[in-house]
């Protein structure tokens, strides 16, 4: 078969879909949250795990009541389920039994030792996340040789100042500090980026370290502080040209400003190359403030990053429990590069404690959706249709 016809090798993915891998577990969780949460009527949702699929009515449920705090109020907050952190021991159990081929949506999975790769993409999040997602894809070894290139996909996102380490530019330092190991007041004398950011005396997006690009930037030069040549400060810039600023609001008084960088490239003493992409933000359904979403931000590292004639092993790291964050970003790179592509694998980073319990339920129908996307993008199909977006 011509390569450009072959499905990339995904070793992890099993011939049984998401639901019918999980149809004991999930039966299990309901029950316990039917018992506990009676008045919501998970009862229905019990029967729907004796089908291959949920039904639409069961994926609403699950949209409106199972996503957690920090997806805001896109499925309605006063019908999310109120889960304490004192009852999430209930449903630990059964959670944990949840999993997509052989990732777990709460066990971290690593970096194969054994194996070499030519480019790894890293999600961004919360600095705790970027931190750890970057560590994740090198195996805990800064001096790891084994991905070639790595791109992490940022954006504009403003810093999340209600956010782990992220309220205040003290925050910020340290707890990129505790999490790479770096020593943050030498990376602070070798460093020109961070020796600008900390002269800034703005606010938002004048302010230091302002959006998630600035906080990536912060965290690759902190793991690999020991990889990078001060004295010389490799680093390739790629200015934004053209860009108007981005107006919203109900009367056009809001910006998000053009972006002066779109990508920044270090190239490590062992000529490893990092590149930290700038997505720019775009409109959002829901929502009066644009960002880079997941999506957008693959996008552009694909068409920026990714030669269409390239022959790729890739990595994908994001955290648990949002492994679905990295299927969504490879069922992006396989529609557009899907000849490009001979093998793809996935790593994720750990449970940060903060992350609550509710977040990874609604990464079950999240998870579903993504399943689904996949096996369409793999079988040449649009994983964009509009029967798949509306699940």
């Amino acid at each position: 078969m011509a390569l450009e016809n072959s499905k990339p090798s995904l070793p992890w993915l099993a011939e049984e879909s998401f639901w019918q891998q999980n149809q004991e577990a999930l039966r299990d969780l309901f029950h316990t949250v039917n018992r506990q949460y009676p008045e919501h009527g998970a009862e229905a949702l019990i029967q729907e795990t004796e089908k291959d699929e949920p039904s639409p009515e069961a994926m609403r449920w699950m949209w409106q009541r199972f996503m957690g705090s920090q997806h805001g109020t896109m499925a309605g907050a006063d019908d999310k389920i109120s889960l304490t952190r004192q009852s999430e021991y209930l449903y630990w159990p059964d959670f944990s039994r949840v999993r997509y081929g052989n990732h777990y949506l709460t066990i971290p999975s690593k970096l194969d030792a054994e194996r070499e790769y030519t480019k790894a993409f890293v999600l961004s999040g919360t600095q705790q996340e970027n931190v750890d997602r970057l560590l994740t894809v090198i195996g805990h070894d800064p001096s790891n040789e084994s991905v070639h290139e790595i791109i992490v996909m940022s954006g504009q996102r403003t810093r999340g100042w209600e956010a782990p380490g992220e309220k205040s530019v003290k925050d910020l330092v340290t707890v990129t500090a505790q999490m790479s190991g770096a020593d943050m007041e030498k990376l602070r004398d070798d460093s020109p980026f961070v020796q600008s950011e900390l002269a800034k005396r703005g606010t938002g997006w004048e302010g230091s370290f302002p959006s998630e690009y600035e906080m990536c930037r912060l965290a690759v030069e902190a793991v690999f502080q020991k990889q990078i040549n001060w004295s010389d400060y490799p680093v390739d810039v790629t200015e934004g040209r053209d860009e108007e600023p981005l107006i919203y609001g109900g009367h056009g008084e809001l910006s998000i400003p053009a972006r002066a960088e779109v990508i920044a490239t270090y190239s490590l003493l062992d000529s490893r190359k990092v590149h930290v992409v700038n997505a720019k933000a775009v409109q959002r359904n829901g929502s009066d403030v644009p960002r880079a979403t997941s999506d957008s931000q693959t996008r552009e590292a694909v068409d920026l990053l990714l030669p269409e004639q390239s022959r790729e092993h890739i990595v994908i790291a994001s955290s648990v429990p949002h492994t679905r964050a990295a299927f969504d970003a490879l069922i992006r790179i396989i529609d557009m590069r899907k000849s490009n592509i001979e093998r793809a694998d996935i790593v994720t980073g750990k449970w940060l404690p903060w992350m609550e319990l509710l977040a990874g339920f609604g990464e079950i129908p999240a998870t579903h959706k993504a399943d689904k996307r996949l096996r369409a993008v793999l079988a040449g199909k649009d994983p964009d249709s509009k029967k798949l977006s509306d699940l």
